[in-house]
């Protein structure tokens, strides 16, 4: 048990005794196993994989609120449906469990529906949408969008071998809670402080990087593998994350940190705070 993390999933509590998680497309397979090796063999808790029984539907942007609403008979209002809660809905003709959380930052839904129920709510969401200018997104434009909110990816930002306050993640971690499993591990990674941590940097050179490349903290010569990068095309920059030595995490000042790319160096800037909403009022709004 070393406190690194495990997966990255979404918790929808749907009644005392009843959990509905939610992970990303590629790693149901190892979140599975992950909970089925750890729940306790005295048939007290049941873990049912109904990946194959839903499909999802991701409809997020500043007119959402006003789209879903227009083919549900639900209150998507801020007070109607609050950020980060989820419930039973409809939408048209299909019961969807809608979850206010959205992986792009903006204002967003994610629709879950039985299957048989995807292809009519796809349908509904494009023909409301067409006034609002709805269309298809792909994964580069999700991953772009996450990277200028500094949104983490498992597998890549972070791993089992990271832990979360490295991470930057110490805020959802309740290390004192009773009877987690890592917690004492955790505590003392916290009363410690981190040897490492993951830091953002921009730039606004001409040049394409995909993450392998390597930061460079000019004045000591310490490198660090670049984790993510890509281009935003909302802030008009390329944004990457690497982790640093914890002593250089805040090392500030123009050219103190460059990026090597096909051996040439561009200068970076280090960013506390996300470039797109850094006060994250669009997603909560």
């Amino acid at each position: 048990m070393r406190g690194g993390i495990e997966a990255d999933v979404t918790v929808t509590r749907l009644s005392a005794d009843r959990f509905y998680l939610v992970t990303g497309s590629a790693f149901g397979r190892h979140d599975v196993t992950f909970l089925l090796q750890n729940a306790p063999d005295d048939g007290s808790v049941l873990v049912d994989d109904v990946g194959s029984a839903y499909g999802v539907l991701n409809v997020c942007g500043p007119r959402s609120r006003e789209l879903l609403g227009s083919i549900s008979s639900d209150d998507f209002s801020d007070d109607g449906f609050p950020y980060m809660t989820g419930r039973w809905t409809d939408v048209g003709q299909a019961p969807a469990l809608a979850l206010r959380v959205t992986y792009v930052g903006e204002l967003g839904w994610e629709l879950h529906l039985p299957s048989e129920y995807v292809r009519d709510a796809y349908d509904r969401v494009l023909a409301a949408g067409a006034p609002y200018g709805v269309r298809d997104v792909g994964y580069r434009a999700v991953e772009s969008l996450r990277l200028e909110k500094q949104y983490v990816a498992w597998a890549v930002d972070v791993t089992a071998d990271v832990d979360p306050y490295a991470a930057g993640l110490g805020f959802a971690v309740r290390p004192d809670k009773p009877g987690l499993l890592a917690g004492p591990v955790l505590r003392a990674l916290r009363d410690a402080g981190p040897g490492t941590r993951l830091c953002w940097f921009s730039t606004d050179a001409d040049v394409t990087m995909h993450g392998g490349e390597m930061v460079v903290h000019t004045p000591t010569g310490t490198l660090a593998s670049v984790r993510s990068a890509g281009y935003g095309h909302t802030v008009g920059r390329t944004v990457l994350c690497a982790y640093l030595p914890a002593d250089l995490a805040d090392a500030a000042g123009e050219n103190v940190f460059e990026v090597e790319v096909m051996d040439r160096r561009y200068s970076v800037t280090r960013h506390d705070r996300p470039l797109y909403d850094p006060t994250g009022s669009r997603v909560r709004g």
